[in-house]
C-alpha cells in the first residue's frame, strides 16, 4: 500500500497498511509509522518528478511507479524519463495495471500519438483520463515535444524525374499544426508537365491554402499563383491565374527547369 491509499477523510486513516496513527496507539508504532509515511511521500515525489525512468520498447512503454498505484483514476498524474522515442501510436502500463493509449490533445480532442511526440531520454508529464481514447481509458501527455524534419518534394507523375542540388524541405510539427517550407528545384520533369507536388510529411486533415513566395522557369506565363494542401492526403496542388483566364485555376505549370518555393501550415493527420 502507498500514498494512494490514503483518504482525504482523516479518520479514515487510522491505520493505512503499515502505518498506524489510531487513537491511543502504542508508542512503539510511533517512530514506524513515521518513518513509513516518509516513504511513501518520498515515493510519490518520485513519481512526480521524473525520478522514475519507462521500460519497454517499439512503443510500448512500461512504468513500476514504487508506490503501488492501486488503479488508475481521473487525475492520476505523473513525470517519467522516456527510454526510447515513439515511431507511432504507442501506450504506458503503469504497475500492471494494462496498457494505456498514450494521447495528445489535438484540435478536435484526444489523439493517438505521432512518430517523435516522445523522444528517448526526454520528461514528459502524463495524466490519466477515463473519457481518453473514446472511454477506452488513457494517458494524456501534457508536454508532447515538438518534431523537427526535413522532407523531400516531387513532382507528380513525372517517373523520370531529376531534381537539383536545392530540391528539398523542412518542417515543424507541434501538436496537429504542421508548418513546412520546400524548394522544389525541377532538372527534367521526364514526362511532361503537372501542376502536383507529393511528399509533405503528414496527411493533412483539411484542403486549405499555403503560400508561393518565388517561382521560375514555369511552362506557362501566371498573372497570380499560389498553392493548396489537400486534404486526407500528403499532397500540394499549384493553382494559378493567367491574362487570357483571370481566375485561379489549376494549371500544369511544372516543367523542365522550373523552380518553386513554397510555404504554409496545415493540421496534420495522426
Amino acid at each position: 500500500m502507498g500514498i494512494f491509499d490514503w483518504s482525504t477523510t482523516p479518520s479514515s486513516n487510522a491505520t493505512v497498511g503499515s502505518i498506524n496513527w489510531a487513537e491511543g496507539q502504542a508508542p512503539s508504532t510511533v517512530n514506524n509509522s513515521a518513518r513509513q509515511e516518509m516513504a511513501d511521500v518520498a515515493a510519490w515525489r518520485d513519481l512526480i518528478s521524473g525520478a522514475v525512468g519507462s521500460t519497454g520498447s517499439a512503443n510500448v512503454y512500461a512504468l513500476t511507479s514504487g508506490t503501488s498505484v492501486p488503479a488508475l483514476v481521473d487525475g492520476l498524474k505523473l513525470t517519467f524519463q522516456a527510454n526510447f522515442t515513439n515511431t507511432g501510436a504507442a501506450t504506458l502500463n503503469v504497475d500492471g495495471l494494462g496498457a494505456k493509449s498514450l494521447r495528445y490533445q489535438s484540435e478536435d480532442g484526444d489523439a493517438a500519438l505521432h512518430g517523435g511526440v516522445i523522444t528517448n531520454g526526454n520528461f514528459y508529464d502524463a495524466v490519466y483520463s477515463t473519457d481518453a481514447n473514446s472511454a477506452a481509458g488513457g494517458w494524456i501527455v501534457l508536454n508532447p515535444s515538438t518534431v523537427r524534419g526535413t522532407w523531400t518534394p516531387a513532382a507528380d507523375g513525372g517517373t523520370t524525374t531529376t531534381y537539383g542540388a536545392n530540391n528539398g524541405g523542412w518542417y515543424r510539427r507541434e501538436g496537429d499544426l504542421v508548418t513546412f517550407g520546400c524548394i522544389l528545384q525541377i532538372t527534367s520533369i521526364g514526362d511532361g508537365s503537372t501542376a502536383g507536388i507529393s511528399g509533405l510529411p503528414y496527411a493533412s486533415q483539411t484542403t486549405g491554402s499555403v503560400s508561393v513566395g518565388f517561382y521560375t522557369g514555369l511552362r506557362i506565363n501566371v498573372v497570380d499563383i499560389g498553392a493548396t494542401v489537400t486534404g486526407a492526403s500528403s499532397s500540394i496542388t499549384l493553382v494559378s491565374s493567367t491574362a487570357a483566364a483571370a481566375s485561379m485555376g489549376v494549371n500544369a505549370v511544372l516543367q523542365d527547369g522550373s523552380t518553386v518555393y513554397i510555404s504554409g501550415s496545415y493540421l496534420g493527420a495522426a
